[in-house]
């Protein structure tokens, strides 16, 4: 006989199962999803994050503190993969796998709770779990090497700590969300105005000083910022952000992303949300409104606030990994929509309510219409569902193996083939900088302060390196070409890098600067 204990672990054993078998199948497509990222940007993490491991804070080259991280939570979360750094490259990034894929079943658990908390069905915990182990956006995002796995624990762990009243565990949950992504400051104003409310107990005093605790984790970095490039924002704000509009386009630009790669690309994602609020209409859920706040309202009003402040693409991780939280918090009501609905079909009883019935809603039959449309939508989903699966499976296994040949060769190239003192110049600030070990300068400024701010010119920059690692169709400027000599040049064809639609980079050249000639 099993005992109780055991057929208790069993609901939440059963999403880890399938989150584990899910994990094997992305990791196992190719070498390249074990021991390779799919975006260069995945390697400036490591850049920072090995800085860090050393006890060399945020440092871009040697004995420089840069500002160009968008995530130092992340840089510093996965640190500790350096530490393996003896037994070679492939093991640290193996290891900061294995970092996210931990923090991905911690999400699974808190997604688990939720579900438990809101419903008390652990048939609804369970299905929520399940579909969450297998959508293929958390999958790619938790072996991609960002940071998007690590604010979407922080995000639910943050909103099932507010809903049990862990009123110091939330603040600081929510307080730490743009250390991880700095798109997340616009939950801060949502956790503040809902803590004020909901907490009764604690007088003004209290609750004022409380509020510094939601503000701290980010006001550091903005300390960092303002001593490291002398703005209170990272590089990468002042590169990348516009200002904000909000227009027919842009709505319609939030669609085409949701559609685009797994559950919330099906038409049982629309039902799955629908279900979710219904059932807390109807049923008079403690802390309904605090769940559709952070469940629903935060992520549209994050994902409305990326694509308002973002040249988006639809194209390539690069792109839609901003909008990617956003679309995945809003997987788990779906998840929990699908978990109401299979509990009425498995259990068949009522959504019981403590106030009023509302008669039309609580009718057997029209539960039982309800819910078998919902299975056969679901049912009918999986193909397409699994299609999804294979298409982001194997793009992480194709864009690392593009970032591989173009950008992790060419660093290794450096390392081997020039002095240690070279100073080379560079337009993916990624890989290069990590495996070629020399001093590096980010034409773009995303790394480089005096770019971002205008206190270098462009050539002024290229007269100060003595080596290049660009692609040579980004610079539409040929005069700088004349300076340089080619000493390395790689090419794949445009059909392997499926990274994105960007035919100017498929050749990447390693120059050097010409001597001058002596005079005559």
């Amino acid at each position: 006989m099993i005992s109780k204990r055991y057929l208790q672990v069993i609901p939440i054993a059963i999403p880890m199962l399938f989150y584990m078998v899910s994990t094997f199948s992305f990791l196992s497509a190719s070498s390249y999803s074990k021991y390779d990222f799919p975006l260069d940007d995945a390697w400036v993490h490591r850049i920072y994050a090995r800085s860090f491991s050393s006890g060399n804070g945020f440092e871009y080259n040697e004995g420089a503190q840069e500002a160009g991280s968008t995530s130092p939570l992340w840089s510093i979360v996965s640190s500790p993969a350096h530490w393996l750094e003896g037994f070679g490259a492939g093991t640290v990034v193996f290891a900061v796998k294995m970092i996210g894929m931990l923090l991905g079943m911690l999400v699974l658990l808190i997604c688990y709770k939720l579900t438990y908390l809101m419903t008390q069905s652990k048939i609804s915990a369970m299905v929520a779990g399940v579909i969450f182990a297998v959508e293929p956006r958390f999958l790619y995002a938790t072996y991609s090497g960002m940071e998007n796995t690590l604010l979407i624990l922080l995000w639910a762990g943050a909103c099932y700590a507010l809903i049990r009243q862990k009123w110091i565990v939330s603040l600081c949950l929510f307080g730490l969300t743009p250390t991880a992504r700095p798109e997340a400051l616009v939950l801060l104003p949502l956790c503040a105005v809902t803590f004020w409310f909901m907490n009764r107990s604690d007088a003004y005093w209290k609750k004022i000083t409380s509020l510094f605790i939601l503000c701290c984790p980010f006001f550091m970095w903005m300390i960092f910022c303002l001593f490291t490039n002398g703005h209170w924002l990272p590089n990468t704000f002042y590169m990348k952000a516009q200002s904000p509009q909000l227009s027919a386009k842009e709505f319609v630009l939030c669609w085409l992303l949701l559609s685009q790669h797994g559950f919330s690309s099906l038409v049982v994602f629309i039902l799955g949300l629908a279900v979710f609020g219904l059932f807390l209409i109807f049923k008079k859920t403690n802390n309904a409104l605090t769940f559709l706040i952070f469940l629903v309202a935060a992520p549209i009003a994050y994902l409305l606030g990326v694509v308002a402040t973002r040249q988006m693409n639809l194209t390539g991780y690069y792109w839609t990994r901003w909008p990617e939280p956003a679309i995945l918090m809003l997987t788990i009501p779906f998840g929990m929509g699908i978990g109401i609905l299979a509990h009425q079909v498995l259990q068949k009883q009522n959504w019981k309510s403590t106030t009023k019935p509302q008669p039309w809603f609580h009718h057997r039959v029209f539960l039982s219409i309800l819910s078998g449309l919902g299975l056969l939508m679901f049912l009918i989903s999986i193909p397409a569902l699994a299609k999804s699966f294979s298409e982001r499976r194997t793009r992480l296994a194709t864009d690392s193996r593009a970032i591989h040949l173009m950008d992790v060769k060419t660093g290794i190239w450096i390392s081997r083939n020039t002095p240690q003192d070279a100073k080379v110049g560079v337009n993916n600030t990624g890989a290069i900088r990590y495996f070629g070990n020399r001093r590096t300068f980010d034409f773009f400024g995303l790394n480089n302060s005096e770019i971002t701010f205008h206190k270098k010119s462009f050539m002024e920059l290229v007269d100060d390196v003595d080596w290049l690692a660009i692609y040579p169709a980004i610079f539409k400027d040929a005069e700088i070409f004349h300076l340089f000599e080619a000493r390395m040049s790689h090419r794949i064809p445009l059909s392997e890098y499926t990274v994105c639609k960007c035919p100017s980079q498929i050749h990447v050249v390693v120059y050097e600067k010409r001597k001058p000639q002596p005079l005559q």
